[in-house]
């Protein structure tokens, strides 16, 4: 019974890895090519409508045509999507991109009229036949999802156009921070100051180890410098021991910001429904946390680098380079090419 659980489980794991990793964009090509047969019912239908003037007919007739050949274009240069494989979540987010193209541009441009003419011609099915239909308990909620559909696969399309990896890889990385911050809190969150710094003190420090080398795959290992990555994760240890006091004054700006009566008005006419409220005021208050983190990094990134680099002077008696010799306090290391250096007394 234990097995058959376990394997079970291992194919529904495979399949979701497949659905939202491996193949993303399979899903996507099935119900965009799905989705052009009620379009195209749609105009076909309204052509030959009586009462439709012949100017609306006209105009329909090449949309129609011009809707058509999209979709044939689409399934032609989409075609991949059925069999492409991409990389696990780590190998994907390494990607080298290649840089913005006309060609890209193009198809951005193109694919979003493409899905325009899906979704309106969905809403119009929307008012004209579900809404219509006899009132029955999920009605509303057939219709959310029906609508819901083509937004999503133009959302999806799009996204993976543009960074050519999967759009739930993307998805994550803006919903987890936003989460992240919404629960994060000097006063007011779930998870306050302390709890935030235990979890920095016995989890992250601990990844800044050459160690970590081995999370990566095999096949990475072999072009890693030992002492490269040594000095790379020190550096950004002590970055992030040094930034810590900045990270509790961003936060705690923040949250005074974000607790302030004008920030409540404001997110109270945005939201404009009271049901909306609690869910804006956390999303909104989250991004004001994000901000305030994101700019306070990069605004004190040069000077802790620099007063880092001025502590590890003092600390090692203030070394310097003049000509190739490494001159610091009552003592000098004449360097030599290959590397080798040779320790002289001065007095």
């Amino acid at each position: 019974m234990a097995e058959n659980v376990k394997e079970v489980l291992k194919s529904v794991l495979i399949f979701l890895k497949n659905l939202f990793i491996y193949k993303p964009m399979k899903l996507n090509y099935i119900l965009t090519l799905i989705a052009e047969f009620p379009v195209i019912i749609y105009l076909s239908w309204n052509i030959y409508k009586n009462g439709n003037n012949d100017a609306l007919k006209v105009f329909l007739a090449i949309l129609l045509l011009a809707h058509t050949v999209g979709s044939i274009v689409f399934m032609i240069e989409n075609k991949d999507d059925l069999n492409q494989r991409m990389g696990n979540f780590i190998e994907q987010l390494y990607l080298e991109q290649s840089p913005k193209s006309l060609e890209i541009s193009k198809k951005i441009l193109l694919y979003g009229f493409h899905y325009i003419v899906i979704i309106i011609c969905f809403v119009e099915i929307s008012d004209h036949f579900i809404l219509n239909l006899p009132d029955f308990f999920l009605r509303n909620q057939v219709n959310i999802l029906f609508l819901a559909i083509p937004i999503l696969l133009s959302i999806v399309r799009i996204l993976y156009v543009s960074a050519r990896i999967s759009p739930f890889i993307i998805f994550v990385l803006i919903i987890v921070p936003v989460g992240l911050f919404s629960v994060i809190g000097i006063n007011n969150g779930i998870l306050k100051w302390t709890f935030l710094v235990m979890v920095i003190t016995n989890c992250i420090f601990p990844l800044f180890d050459t160690s970590i080398k081995y999370l990566l795959p095999k096949r990475f290992e072999m072009y890693l410098d030992d002492e490269k990555v040594k000095r790379r994760l020190q550096r950004k240890k002590y970055w992030l021991l040094f930034y810590l006091p900045f990270l509790y004054l961003a936060l705690q700006f923040s949250e005074l910001f974000t607790s302030s009566d004008s920030f409540k008005n404001l997110i109270n006419n945005i939201a404009g429904n009271s049901n909306l409220y609690c869910l804006s005021y956390t999303v909104y208050s989250s991004i004001v946390k994000m901000l305030a983190v994101t700019f306070s990094m990069i605004i004190l990134d040069i000077p802790i680098r620099n007063l880092l680099e001025r502590l590890a002077r003092l600390l090692l008696n203030n070394p310097s380079h003049i000509n190739n010799t490494l001159i610091s306090k009552r003592k000098f290391c004449k360097t030599y090419n290959g590397g080798s250096q040779r320790k002289r007394s001065h007095k």
